[in-house]
């Protein structure tokens, strides 16, 4: 039979042994991430990119085409060649290359052409403006680890073009810093920025002329006289019908939206007149037939100067406010 005092011992020199082991472990494991968390250093990356061309523009889809040289030069532990395109689709990649310079920066430069979409409001259509976006983020390293910066010096565009009905202007990139729901990680985004101004002129010679040609014309049904009733409905149809056709017109230039445009309060403010001025022509006609030719003359009178007048307004203070 052992003595109690040893097997007290072995127990409390067990325990220690225990305890030491432990210390070992837990200093190997989460000192030495504290430790690299220390000496872990954040890489700056310089972004710079060139656009070619801008093409195949759509409102409608909300996206457009691009053609472009991007550069990245860093240097420090976390590479940010793992890069992707948030809102890019069908990208080609071609002319890659890096290389690294006796300071150890590290340089890489690749030629993109691809599709992007980016979210357009039509609200103001035809006297809309619209962001265009081309951004990256690297979907490895969030921005602890890596963080963009603009190289101020070489980004751009060749020129500040025109595209069909668009003015394109270059605009100053952005830099982001991006949630991932997922992980609440964030990650550092660079966006390169071009704004496109619609001109209004094909709008005017396209739509805006023909409607007011159609809308005017219904208001030569005040000029006929009460009688002609057959004369005024035709107008008054041939109307409708024809603003019938260019509000398709419009339909095909812009995306279905849950809001109205300019171009549809145009649309809505001709289909009102156009309707009035028939019912209009309905009620002289009953009040011609009901022996009141004299009133039926000063309704026909009032409404020559009132419609257009009315009408025109409108149009000023839809296109100029």
């Amino acid at each position: 039979m052992s003595n109690p005092f040893t097997r007290i011992w072995l127990v409390q020199n067990n325990f220690w042994k225990i305890i030491s082991i432990l210390i070992t472990w837990f200093c190997t494991n989460h000192g030495s991430l504290y430790a690299q968390s220390n000496n872990d250093s954040l890489t700056t990356v310089l972004v710079g990119m060139c656009v070619n061309r801008i093409y195949e523009f759509s409102v409608r889809d909300q996206s457009f085409e691009a053609e472009f040289y991007l550069w990245l030069k860093w240097r420090g532990t976390y590479s940010p060649e793992k890069f992707e395109f948030v809102n890019g689709k069908n990208i080609e990649r071609s002319y890659e290359v890096i290389e690294e310079d006796i300071n150890g920066y590290k340089y890489l430069s690749v030629k993109i052409k691809g599709t992007f979409i980016t979210p357009m409001n039509v609200s103001k259509y035809p006297k809309d403006k619209h962001i265009l976006s081309i951004t990256i983020e690297d979907n490895y390293w969030n921005e602890t680890r890596l963080q963009y910066q603009i190289d101020t010096l070489n980004t751009g565009m060749r020129n500040s073009e025109s595209y069909n009905e668009w003015r394109l202007r270059f605009l100053m990139p952005v830099i982001k810093s991006n949630s991932f729901p997922v992980t609440n990680e964030r990650f550092s985004s660079y966006s390169f920025q071009i704004e496109a101004v619609r001109s209004i002129s094909p709008f005017i010679v396209k739509i805006l002329v023909p409607i007011l040609l159609v809308v005017f014309m219904s208001m030569l049904t005040f000029f006929i006289p009460p009688n002609e009733l057959e004369v005024q409905v035709g107008l008054g149809g041939t109307a409708l019908l024809t603003i019938i056709a260019l509000n398709f017109t419009i339909s095909d230039q812009i995306p279905d939206v849950a809001y109205l445009t300019k171009a549809d309060i145009l649309i809505i403010g001709s289909y009102i007149i156009v309707f009035f001025a028939l019912c209009e022509s309905i009620l002289v006609n009953f009040l011609h037939r009901n022996n009141k030719v004299n009133l039926s003359k000063y309704i026909d009178k009032i409404c020559r100067y009132s419609f257009p007048l009315i009408y025109s307004l409108s149009l000023l203070f839809l296109f100029l406010l």
